[in-house]
């Protein structure tokens, strides 16, 4: 049943005054017999049907069926025999004016089903739209902390909400923003309640209320601050990954339907999986690149190592094999080579220890003059 709202006034208005400016229009030809002679009644009914129409098409369902009541009235009342009275004398009228009620009220409701159909279509073209920006937003961004910080302002941005933040549990079981993103002056408006973000993380099921002042504070009562608040609503909603929980989003908007906004919890979760990947995936690469550098290393090193163990035993083997008997002067260049190779190693195997040392974390700065 059509209710007269302060919001469709302007509907109920205009199809009264179309209805009256039909009507003073043929009765005006009527009366001064102008163009017209005889004015049909199928005539002035189809008249009727087109105005009841087009106040479906503009002004919706309600006003339509306010248009249909009140052009049967005027029918009956100025246009069919007697005259200037609500009885109806001819059987064949109350016919007519029956199936004029009934055709006005049924093609008033097809017009506007067909048009909020109409509606929601383009509604969901422009949500699919959004959808598809934000995805293509995420796929272009390829730093994972980025990727991460970024998500809550993405969506503020895309679908105009009032504020958008998501939230992570760390591994000491405290929930954490990853990213948050509002309106100027909205963070103001409330913060999200911690219990609330629990719940829906322990439930999986999304929980909506009405914008409220809530406290971070679990034992204080969640109260509205003002009409404007309220109309807002607060949704959380869990994000998933197939059955895994990986967090909570907390979305506030007043255009939002709960299957879109289950949608972009989706493809935030989507996101967040991403970036997590790209993490992996940057962690293994460097991993391949430090053990790539370790092999270069190791082989460098066995190089550089074997180089003085070499001079050593060429200079050892030559003094203890060797039936030659070597002057002072000589024997004293090969414990020169011999203490030069010496000092060269035991700096290499220093070097390696300090690179040991340093990977493990052990290396301390020595804070002094």
């Amino acid at each position: 049943m059509p209710v007269f709202t302060h919001r469709n006034w302007r509907g109920y208005a205009a199809a009264l005054i179309g209805v009256v400016a039909v009507t003073l229009i043929f009765r005006l030809l009527i009366f001064r017999q102008l163009f017209l002679t005889d004015v049909s009644i199928t005539t002035v009914a189809l008249s009727y049907l087109l105005l009841v129409l087009v106040v479906a098409s503009r002004r919706g369902h309600g006003p339509s069926i306010f248009a249909s009541l009140i052009s049967t009235f005027c029918f009956n009342f100025f246009f069919l025999p007697p005259p200037f009275t609500i009885t109806v004398e001819d059987p064949h009228n109350w016919v007519a004016l029956t199936s004029f009620l009934i055709t006005a009220m049924v093609a008033s409701q097809l017009w506007s089903t067909a048009h909020s159909r109409t509606q929601e279509a383009v509604k969901s073209r422009e949500e699919i739209w959004k959808l598809y920006q934000l995805s293509r937003t995420s796929i272009a961004t390829v730093d994972p902390q980025t990727l991460i910080s970024s998500i809550a302002q993405k969506v503020q941005e895309v679908f105009y909400v009032q504020y958008c933040a998501v939230f992570e549990s760390g591994n000491d079981g405290q929930w954490r923003s990853l990213s948050s993103a509002s309106e100027m002056g909205a963070e103001k408006i409330f913060t999200p309640s911690l219990t609330s973000i629990r719940e829906v993380s322990l439930s999986g099921k999304l929980k909506s209320v009405r914008l409220v002042a809530e406290k971070t504070d679990e034992s204080e009562p969640e109260v509205p601050r003002n009409k404007t608040e309220s109309s807002s609503a607060i949704t959380y909603l869990p994000l998933y990954v197939g059955t895994t929980s990986i967090g909570v989003m907390t979305l506030v908007s007043t255009t939002l339907e709960e299957k879109t906004m289950e949608a972009i919890a989706g493809l935030v979760a989507w996101t967040l999986e991403r970036a997590r990947i790209l993490e992996e995936v940057s962690r293994t690469e460097a991993l391949k690149q430090s053990n790539e550098l370790k092999a270069a290393l190791l082989a460098s090193v066995s190089h550089d190592l074997r180089t003085p163990l070499t001079s050593i035993r060429a200079s050892v083997d030559s003094l203890l094999h060797s039936d030659t008997r070597w002057d002072e002067t000589t024997l004293r260049e090969f414990h020169l080579i011999i203490s030069e190779e010496v000092i060269r190693l035991t700096r290499l195997v220093e070097n390696l220890l300090a690179m040991a040392r340093i990977e493990a974390g052990e290396l301390r700065l020595s804070k002094k003059w």
